[in-house]
């Protein structure tokens, strides 16, 4: 295993182990989901009904990272030992079985979830930071270009039908996935080219590109997230003096904010802004005399869910949900205990929201619903001082690339978790990412209080 000292920069990995990381980056995010009907949705058990296909998949791809992760064992013992605040978290998610409403879905939840759990650990304890920032970038570019292709060639698959329809959800089930990992590969790019200056140009138009399909999958919670993110990194840029660097990621923040209020205020989706002039210039090639009003065709194509209150509706949600949480305040409902349809307890969530939500579309709610107070504290305190590092070091001149590009992807991790939920999630990717980016924001913490030490 490489040392973390060595994080800022590059070193020797197989090839063969940077495909297996690539590889389990796109069967943890649910980008093969629409190639491989067996891959099962994210948070969903392993094999829900004993279905052997998705036992195969998943035990196979997580026994083998268990093995690559044990060749080392002694760093394995250390890392644990050293992080004990998460390691409770894991150990309270593994106990929560005992105490759910349903305890065989929380079981198979639960080694989901320590198995997309193992592959941060292994991201982390394999791949110095550099590294794992690119293969992060390689795994996020395929399935970008993938989405963009399958939404421009595959439209019955790549395009969201009923109260979404025509917004992009490219080679995931939902667009704000799609929003999701557009969002955090825009991320990915900005900080990978503060990083290597000499690739700038390549991964600023990737950014864009992501930009693009966040934009086109609606998703107005990664168009927040967008804002904001790339809002601090401008600032950050502003202050380190690379001003002409921070005018380009200014201007993402711009257009993620511009956006925002188009679909928001305006009630226009931007995507069919961009969609609109082509229909315009094929009727005109037709022979059509009628008159193209871009803006006006754009809002009568919007679909259901822009006359949808989002932001009140989850607010009412949210409070259904700990409404619930108050029956079980300490230890909540289990993993996979919680959210069981017109069973209880989410009986009483549906009864009162005829949508059927099938999460709180808040991450940290959902938490507390799993694990109660107890587990939303102990993430919380997971959570306090690698982000509150991050930020220091964001204020802070000549700071640490590593502390800044993993403090970006935090950042938008826990804002993408405001109005969706993925903390805790089985065989999902964006927790095993949360895995490795506090670890690697702890270890960077610990390496800074080792220098100010000796000096």
């Amino acid at each position: 295993m490489n040392n973390r000292t060595a994080a800022s920069g590059e070193t020797h990995v197989p090839l063969w182990e940077s495909v297996f990381a690539v590889f389990g980056i796109l069967l943890c995010s649910r980008a093969l989901n629409n190639i491989f009907s067996v891959v099962p949705m994210e948070g969903e058990a392993i094999a829900p009904g004993g279905i052997t296909a998705k036992l195969v998949i998943y035990l196979a791809f997580y026994g083998i990272t268990a093995v690559l992760l044990m060749r080392d064992w002694n760093a394995f013992l250390q890392l644990v030992s050293r992080q004990k605040i998460l390691v409770s978290l894991l150990v309270l998610a593994l106990f929560s079985p005992l105490w759910s409403f349903d305890p065989m879905t929380s079981l198979e939840k639960v080694v989901g979830l320590f198995g997309c759990t193992s592959l941060g650990l292994y991201l982390y304890l394999r791949f110095p930071a550099l590294n794992l920032l690119q293969i992060l970038a390689a795994a996020l570019a395929i399935i970008l270009m993938a989405s963009f292709f399958v939404a421009l060639a595959y439209p019955e698959t790549g395009l969201m039908t009923g109260a979404h329809e025509d917004l992009w959800r490219g080679v995931f089930q939902h667009k704000n996935r799609l929003g999701r990992y557009s969002v955090l590969a825009g991320v990915v790019f900005v900080t990978l080219a503060i990083w290597q200056p000499n690739q700038r140009a390549l991964l600023i138009a990737g950014c864009g590109f992501a930009l693009l399909l966040v934009v086109m999958s609606g998703s107005k919670t990664s168009l927040i997230c967008g804002l904001i993110v790339f809002s601090c990194l401008a600032f950050y840029l502003f202050r380190d003096g690379r001003r002409g660097f921070a005018v380009g990621v200014t201007l993402f923040a711009l257009i993620s904010g511009a956006c925002l209020v188009t679909q928001t205020v305006y009630k226009i989706v931007p995507s069919f802004l961009i969609s609109e002039p082509a229909n315009c210039l094929q009727k005109k090639l037709s022979g059509s005399s009628g008159a193209c009003n871009i803006i006006e065709a754009a809002s009568l194509r919007g679909p259901q869910s822009l006359k949808f209150k989002t932001g009140r509706g989850r607010v009412e949600l949210w409070g259904h949900v700990l409404h619930k949480v108050k029956e079980r305040p300490l230890l909540g409902y289990g993993v996979g205990g919680f959210w069981r349809g017109n069973k209880e307890p989410s009986n009483y969530i549906w009864e009162r929201e005829p949508w059927h939500p099938t999460h709180a579309h808040n991450g940290f709610v959902d938490l507390a619903a799993q694990l109660g107070l107890i587990g939303a504290v102990i993430f919380g305190a997971s959570v306090f001082s690698p982000a509150l590092f991050a930020i220091r070091s964001g204020l802070t001149k000549g700071a640490q690339m590593e502390t800044i590009v993993f403090g970006a992807i935090l950042g938008s991790l826990l804002l993408g978790n405001l109005g969706e939920s993925f903390l805790l999630k089985t065989n999902s990717f964006t927790w095993a990412l949360m895995v490795a980016t506090l670890l690697t924001l702890s270890s960077a913490e610990r390496t800074t209080k080792r220098a100010l030490a000796r000096e």
